[in-house]
This record gives structure tokens, sequence and C-alpha cells, in this order.
């Protein structure tokens, strides 16, 4: 196959004795067959960034997968047809970019389980304002992926492109109430309600992303919320979810002066 880009991303520096920042570089994910590396390129992130580099050239330092995947227990759901992104099947990747610059880091696989774990429930309990889960892509015995039905453009997108006339809002709203109360009744807190985790399904809408959930009372795992859109907190609690939802109305009804700075992807 050899060597493939995955992601990138730029890195960027304090200067000293400043609030000022540098770019310092570019961080790259790679894929040679069931072996990732990261690299450094020291150039920054154009449209054609990844055509100019060549994978041969760099710096590899190895990810070992035992770090990125964990195995699958053997009564996992498997999704029947797991091996790429389809029309109608999106498969859920953890990003490595983070991979060696903290201890999170190194407990990718730790992320990828709990997640698994919590869709397993969810695939038990399925609401139509919840993503549905179709099993976990598996190889070589370690799930790699986590597959859902695909669907439309996130709220954050749809305002952001100015379609906020395109889709009932109210009922936008209450898609999410639905789908945050069924959460609820299975005790689980999904603990990043904000515009990118909520999709586009026809006329309805769905909640996604389930890596930061927990069940209601646990100390917080490795993933926490969005800043911005989430409050302080060190254990799970329903009212983290509906503070989201209360900050996803102000975005609806007042978007021009409200500040989605923190909210990222």
């Amino acid at each position: 196959m050899g060597l493939e880009i995955l992601e990138c991303s730029e890195v960027w520096k304090e200067v000293d004795n400043s609030d000022d920042f540098e770019f310092s570089h570019t961080k790259v994910i790679l894929r040679d067959g069931f072996e990732f590396f990261y690299a450094r390129v020291d150039q920054r992130k154009t449209p054609s960034f990844q055509a100019s580099v060549d994978p041969s050239a760099l710096e590899l330092h190895p990810i070992p997968t035992e770090t990125i995947w964990p195995k699958s227990p053997e009564n996992a759901l498997r999704c029947p047809n797991p091996a790429s992104d389809s029309a109608e099947i999106y498969v859920k990747r953890p990003s490595l970019l983070a991979y060696g610059d903290s201890f999170v880091s190194t407990e990718i696989k730790t992320l990828v389980l709990h997640e698994v774990q919590i869709c397993e429930t969810l695939a038990q309990f399925q609401h139509p304002n919840i993503a549905k889960y179709l099993g976990c892509q598996v190889e070589n015995d370690l799930i790699t992926g986590l597959c859902f039905e695909k669907y439309g453009d996130s709220l954050f997108q749809m305002m952001q492109d100015g379609r906020s006339d395109s889709f009932d809002k109210g009922a936008c709203l209450q898609d999410i109430r639905d789908g945050i109360q069924h959460l609820h009744s299975l005790e689980i807190v999904h603990g990043d309600i904000n515009p990118h985790n909520i999709l586009s399904h026809g006329d309805n809408f769905v909640i996604i992303d389930f890596d930061s959930c927990a069940k209601v009372g646990e100390e917080l795992g490795l993933k926490l919320g969005t800043d911005g859109w989430t409050q302080e907190s060190t254990t799970a609690e329903y009212s983290n979810d509906w503070y989201g939802f209360s900050k996803i109305e102000e975005f609806l009804h007042d978007q021009k002066s409200f500040d989605t700075s923190s909210c990222t992807a």
C-alpha cells in the first residue's frame, strides 16, 4: 500500500516573554498497512500541503497499535460491512494527532473501548434522535473503528452556512431534548452537547459522539466536553447536558452575538 497521510495539524508555540504565538511545525499522522507513524514537517498546512510532502523523506516515529486499538471483546457487536466509509456508513476512528504529546494520548485504546461499551448499550435501546450504532470495525482482532449510520451536516455547519431558515428551530430543539432525555433514561450523561455533535437527518436531528459519555455520578474520565459548552464538574451530571442544550438554544436564536470561537470540531 505504501505510506499515506491520514491527518495533519499545525502546531504553534508561545513566544518568550510575550502573549504572541509563532508557527512551530505541522504534525502529520501516516499509515502503511496496519502500521502507524507520526512525523513533523517544517512548513505550514496549505491546500497543497499533502501533495507537496514526500512521506518517504520524513523522520517517522512509530505509534504502537497496542496503544491505539483495544482488543475486541468476543461478544462485541460487529458491523456487517465496515471496510470503509460509504453512502450509508460512517466509520469513526480516533484522531492520533495528540499521540506523544500527553499522557492522555497513550490511552487512546481506553477511550475507544469506553465508547464501544456505551454504544453497545445504545444499540440495545435505540432512539430516533440518537445516532444509530451499527457495530465496530475489527482488524487483526483489534477494534479500529466504530460504525454508525451516516447523517447530514452538523447544526454548526448549517448555521455557519446561513441555512438557519432551512429548518424548524423549535422542532430541532425538541429532537435534541428528546435525545438527551433518552440518554438520561439509561442513566447516561452525554457530556458534550454542542452544535458540532448534532447532525441533520432529513427534517430531524440526531445526537452523535459518545466518547465523553459516562454513567450519572461517575467521575469524568480522560475525555471531557467542549470548552464553553459544558459546565466545570468532576462528575457526570444531567445538568451538564441541559447546560449544553441551553447554549444551543442561545446559538440558534442569537447566533450573531454568540461566541463560537470555543466551539471546535
